[in-house]
């Protein structure tokens, strides 16, 4: 028999993953400010996922009844800043920042594929979560990670003026 879910802990990593969802929220809308054409579009459509995302951590911390803590408040309000501070330094969005904000993308996926991961597993524990769509989620999250690398490839191309790779070549 495994442990008891530990209700606490998991309101934790959930309040820390929707700090990051909007950390990476600002992430994304300033590469798709910065960016035009079809990863401009794909961007706005991946800001659209973010917030449904979003929205089903909030659902998850409410059926848990419980607040975000102020300590991840406070992490979220920081990021908001420093992206402010970025905004603000000389010089126009480029290739090397779009290379940069796609990585950062990648990286918060991969972290998100884990969070549904380990929701899937929680609902499974404890009921109040058991007809969230973490599965979906999930599955959403690997074709995202599988898109934004191509557009990270491209990215890196255009910045730094390598060959984009394709499988298989």
């Amino acid at each position: 028999m495994g442990a008891a879910l530990d209700v606490e802990a998991l309101r934790a990593y959930v309040g820390d993953h929707l700090a990051g969802s909007r950390a990476g929220t600002e992430v994304a809308e300033r590469c798709a400010d910065g960016s035009e054409g079809e990863l401009e579009r794909y961007l706005r459509g991946f800001l659209e996922e973010l917030a449904e995302e979003a929205a089903t951590l909030r659902t998850t911390l409410d059926r848990l009844d419980t607040s975000p803590p102020l300590s991840r408040q406070a992490v979220t309000k920081a990021g908001a800043v420093v992206n402010v501070v970025r905004e603000m330094l000389p010089g126009s969005y480029d290739d090397l920042h779009r290379l940069r904000d796609l990585e950062g993308l990648c990286v918060g996926v991969w972290g998100k594929r884990l969070l549904w991961s380990t929701l899937i597993k929680a609902a499974a524990a404890d009921e109040r979560l058991a007809d969230l769509p973490y599965d979906e989620l999930a599955d959403q999250a690997e074709r995202q990670e599988r898109e934004l690398l191509a557009w990270r490839d491209r990215a890196a191309a255009g910045a730094i003026g390598i060959g984009v790779t394709t499988a298989g070549s």
